[in-house]
């Protein structure tokens, strides 16, 4: 009775009936859940369902005999809303979960759906799971999460599993990082390295630069440094290259190299350097200890463990930080490693951020080039250096330090730290020190507008680093540049004409832009002449300059570039605007729109008024139901919210709004004056525009409002042509008295118009509009939206789509202690403030037939979003010629193979599979895929040549302005002659708002570093992709990018939707795979 050990399988057969008692006794009103413990589930062969498993030795004993068992600790059982809700748990030591145990959980998950399947369990199994881990304050503390991100991933996951397993395990491909240190197996892999293998022991290594290695067939770091020295090979980046080979002569000379001796990544103004060290609990990994020292005071070490270390703690530090202010310098914290978040978030409960802290660590592999193999230790570096005292040696070159002390740490800190500064020069000054430690809205967006001003001004400085190619590569710089002489343009201002002296790549600027013109071969990009881009002529290669500052003294002997300018604007702008509204001391009204505090319903008579309008002259518009609803919210509420998800006439329907808002103020006797906003002058234009189209095509008479753009506006663009006596023009004005005189006006403007208009510079912001109306408002942060709101009298509407391109942030906030998530658009803010009576979603697209438009419906938009009728059986029209057999044996073979290639693009282009993902086998492509490219532009010539489909209808979009390149001059080649125009090429960013009968879409990317990179793995950037296409979406990715398993949970949640759309295509017969043969 003690202990006597039984089978698995009896087990199993006991936990399975128990589990069927239990499910028994769940019925409705079942008030504390019921729970099942250690339960045992063990799957066979026929136990297991869906192809995604079946070719997979991980999962099917008939090529794998090992046994597929779970035993999750708990078991909790309770009712749901279709019957029996079984959710599996874990009990975990760890202070928090970790991302691995999560993965654990959800395996037992998926065995235990399976088994409920196989064994007709009458019970449902949850999409949620948990765990337990130890609390700070309770005994226990629990973690509910989403396991669907990890379903969705599993078939990936057992393909590579099953493709691993296939080979010998001396054959294996791996790549020792730190964390291998604690595997079983690591002494295996580290002894084979070191024998076969050494170029695994070059610092900081990335695995898609040892695969490129291992491709050319480097495996020893003498063969690689000999090929550097022979070789010209465009598979390594010039930046890549440039850094692996200065590891490998650290190495070869055994001398340590500085990189650069200007450094950004600790402050020139520094009074004094805190220097800590944190010993965490081997198990938990909770920080349990602290130990500072400065240079002036003995080390201290705090134990956290004890009742009241961390107040202790806390009040010591913060009256050392506060003893060093003086004078304009400060403190600044010194540690040696990355810190985890638990240890971030010590020192961020005292209000220190990111930019009062170095890691020296990383620091050093920045600017160093060090003869030290694996990871960088304080044994590592006391042995380069001759640093006392010595830590005792690692077990191996992948082990971090062992038993060295507190006291001992921070003297190598304090020596490191000092090495470092004999070689370092500082360019930038720390501006604040203030420990900000209460997290108010205020704080929150201030520290965020200042956060994000320093990465991006770091973000343009790190160019630097990059060689003029490099620099045009990444589409950041224009060069090099031919002077070319000088000329008046109309409003008699000097132009700078320049000419590339080289073939001409894409670039993101665009005309109007502030630039820098730096010479070639000059370091400080930012010490060039300030400029700004006036005419840009890229089929002539010419482009035309305005001087910022005075002549420009350029030389046409001399070679220049076009460079991003580090200079800013803005963010004084964006600061006052969030002192003026989040002041604690004189709080603006708008703080009571922020927080959640807004109440403001319209009369009913102005709901009255709305739905007769749209019996009468409203009728003309032919709103359906939820678009008449939508319409209705602004005569209802001061504050409404209008999502608007792809080809639901969002912009069709803010043009009705507004005509009906000055309708109503008319009728009432009362100005009314809109301001009508956004993030970019294109969203602005497109609704005026909009409003102007339905005035003059409907010819609604008597309408009073004058439509006015303040700031840029193409005159070329107006609808003149389609105007009637007297319809109306979109007016350009920069008369701000001129303006405001107009009792009914619809002015569209920025923020940053608004600030310059009202000339808020000076402190005043009016509060002159009685509308704010803020399009595209998913895409706009709060501290850019106050720059509009602030000038309001109190009413507001936001229209735009959370699903869609979100605003664009730098940084990431994710982590920081603050109620605020200062990284939220302004409308994802309000929707989570305000309750369903205050907005509603669009929910009929007019634009995607029923199978494009299944996919984003079911993935982001709640199986909500449907087609209209006239579209929603549509298909792509062709005209073809159909070929239905493969030639025989006897034909020539490369007659065979063209034809056979023929029919694979026939299949693509059958218009009864309205969506078709093309999987390419190709590997290490970043920004370019030839692959891809070749792929894309022969769909598109067959479509433009073979198909008659017009260039106007095709659209072909990936992420990278270098692929787009390379996509069009392909297809201008296989066009020829037939190149008169070619279809939309372009990024994703550039078609929100677009659309078209065809849309190609290539991921391009197969490269392990980049494959699951934040900007390629965004589930918002897709769906607009894919919902551009009104009758065809082709989808081209590679093998590489579908199999990739992402290596942090937030990476795993965005990818979700990729994994779900491979599957949803394999499930509906829409996947064809590329032969590699064929290009």
């Amino acid at each position: 009775l003690h202990g006597t050990p039984r089978g698995l399988k009896e087990r199993f057969e006991e936990s399975v009936n128990s589990l069927r008692h239990l499910i028994q006794k769940a019925e409705p009103g079942l008030e504390n859940p019921l729970w099942l413990s250690q339960g045992v589930f063990i799957l066979s062969d026929n136990e297991l369902s869906g192809e995604q498993y079946e070719n997979s030795p991980a999962m099917n004993p008939q090529k794998n005999q090992r046994a597929r068992i779970g035993i999750p600790d708990l078991i909790r059982i309770t009712y749901g809303e279709h019957g029996p809700l079984l959710e599996v748990g874990d009990i975990k030591s760890s202070s928090s979960p970790r991302y691995y145990q999560k993965w654990q959980v959800a395996f037992y998950a998926l065995l235990l759906k399976e088994l409920v399947r196989s064994q007709a369990i009458p019970a449902e199994v949850a999409d949620t799971a948990f765990l337990l881990t130890p609390g700070e304050t309770a005994a226990i503390q629990y973690h509910d999460f989403d396991i669907r991100p990890y379903t969705a991933a599993f078939p990936a996951l057992f393909k590579n599993l099953a493709r691993l397993m296939s080979h010998p395990a001396a054959e294996a491909i791996y790549q020792l990082q730190q964390h291998c240190a604690t595997c079983d197996y690591f002494e295996f892999c580290y002894t084979q390295a070191l024998a076969t293998e050494d170029i695994q022991f070059l610092p900081q290594l990335t695995r898609g630069e040892l695969w490129k290695l291992r491709d050319l067939g480097l495996k020893t770091m003498d063969a690689a440094g000999k090929w550097f020295e022979t070789s010209e090979g465009e598979i390594f980046s010039p930046h890549q290259r440039e850094r692996i080979e200065g590891r490998l002569s650290a190495f070869q000379t055994n001398r340590i190299a500085l990189l650069r001796k200007q450094t950004r990544v600790f402050p020139k103004n520094i009074s004094a350097a805190i220097f800590v060290h944190i010993v965490k609990d081997p198990v938990s990994l909770t920080p349990c200890t602290i130990s500072t020292a400065t240079e002036n005071l003995p080390p201290q070490i705090w134990n956290l463990e004890e009742e009241g270390g961390y107040e202790t703690f806390s009040r010591e530090f913060v009256k050392i930080w506060h003893e060093h202010i003086e004078y304009g310098k400060g403190p600044h914290i010194v540690h040696f490693g990355m810190w985890t978040d638990q240890e971030v978030g010590l020192f961020e409960k005292l209000g220190v951020s990111d930019s009062h802290r170095t890691d020296i660590r990383q620091m050093i592999r920045r600017h160093f080039d060090l003869p030290a193999p694996g990871s960088l230790t304080f044994f590592a570096m006391s042995c380069l250096l001759g640093l006392k005292p010595r830590p005792n040696p690692q077990e191996s070159l992948f082990h971090p330090d062992e038993d060295i002390s507190p006291e001992n740490s921070l003297m190598l800190l304090e020596k490191l730290w000092r090495w470092a500064l004999g070689y370092l020069e500082s360019e930038w000054d720390q501006e604040s020190w203030d420990l900000e430690t209460e997290n108010t809205p205020l704080t929150s967006y201030l520290h965020f507008v200042e956060e994000e001003r320093h990465r991006q001004e770091e973000d343009i400085i790190a160019l630097q680093e990059y060689n003029l190619e490099e620099r045009v590569e990444r589409f950041r710089a224009i060069g090099p540049l031919i002077f070319l002489g000088t000329m008046l343009d109309e409003e008699g201002r000097f132009l700078y004409n320049f000419k590339l002296s080289e073939e001409r790549r894409v670039s993101k600027f665009r005309e109007g832009d502030f630039l820098k013109l730096a010479r070639v071969g000059v370091y400080d990009l930012q010490s060039g002449f300030s400029v700004i881009l006036a005419n840009d002529d890229q089929n002539t290669g010419q482009l035309s300059l305005l001087s910022r500052q005075g002549r420009l003294a350029v030389n046409k002997n001399i070679s220049y570039s076009l460079e991003e300018d580090a200079s800013d604007w803005n963010t004084p702008k964006l600061l006052h605007a969030v002192h003026t509204v989040f002041s604690e001391d004189m709080p603006h009204p708008l703080f009571r729109v922020f927080s959640g505090q807004w109440i403001g319903e319209q009369s009913q008579d102005s709901l009255h008024w709305a739905r007769n309008w749209l019996r009468n002259e409203g009728a003309a518009a032919q709103l359906n139901t939820t678009q008449q609803h939508a319409l209705e919210l602004p005569f209802h509420h001061s504050l409404s919210m209008i999502e608007g998800p792809p080809g639901t006439g969002k912009t069709y329907l803010l043009g009705w709004i507004l005509i009906a808002l000055i309708r109503h103020a008319r009728e009432e006797r009362r100005p009314l004056r809109i301001a009508v906003s956004a993030l970019t002058h294109h969203a602005i234009d497109q609704v005026l525009k909009k409003v102007v189209q339905l005035i003059n095509e409907c010819r609604l008479e008597g309408f009073p409002g004058r439509c006015v753009k303040w700031g840029r506006w193409n005159d070329e663009e107006n609808t003149s042509s389609e105007m009637w006596e007297p319809g109306i023009q979109v007016e350009s004005c920069d008369n701000a008295e001129d303006i405001l005189a107009s009792p009914y006006l619809i002015m569209g403007a920025t923020g940053y118009g608004l600030y310059g208009l009202f000339q808020s510079r000076n402190g005043d912001f009016p509060r002159m509009f009685d509308w704010v109306i803020f399009d595209e408002a998913s895409q706009i942060l709060v501290p850019q939206a106050l720059l509009s709101l602030i000038y309001g009298k109190g009413k507001f509407l936001f229209l735009g789509d959370v699903r869609q391109l979100p605003p664009i942030v730098i940084g990431d906030y994710e982590k920081e202690q603050s109620e605020t998530d200062v990284q939220q658009s302004v409308l994802g803010l309000l929707l989570n403030l305000y309750g369903p009576e205050q907005r509603i979603r669009l929910d009929m697209s007019y634009r995607m037939n029923r199978e494009i438009c299944e996919f984003p419906s079911r993935t982001w938009y709640d199986s909500g979003l449907c087609p209209a009728p006239g579209n929603a059986d549509s298909r792509l029209t062709l005209n073809r010629i159909v070929r239905e057999n493969i030639p025989g044996e006897s034909v020539d073979p490369e007659e065979a193979k063209n034809c056979k290639q023929e029919l694979i693009f026939d299949e693509i282009l059958d218009p009864e599979k309205p969506v078709v993902l093309v999987l390419a086998d190709h590997h290490g492509a970043h920004q370019e895929s030839e692959t891809e490219a070749e792929i894309m532009a022969q769909i598109a010539f067959r479509l433009i040549s073979t198909c008659h489909l017009s260039a106007d209808q095709l659209a072909l979009i990936s992420p990278h302005r270098a692929q787009n390149n390379t996509i069009r001059k392909r297809l201008s080649m296989l066009l020829g002659e037939k190149n008169d125009r070619l279809p939309l090429i372009d990024t994703v960013e550039r078609v929100q708002g677009a659309e078209r009968d065809v849309v190609i879409f290539g991921f391009t990317s197969s490269d392990a570093d980049h494959v699951m990179s934040r900007f390629l793995n965004n589930p918002n950037r897709f769906n607009v992709a894919i919902t551009r296409a009104r009758h065809k979406l082709i989808v081209v990715g590679s093998r590489a990018f579908f199999s990739a398993i992402p290596h942090t949970e937030k990476a795993l949640h965005a990818n979700q939707c990729f994994k779900t759309f491979f599957e949803y295509c394999q499930l509906s017969s829409y996947l064809l795979s590329h032969p590699e043969e064929f290009g």
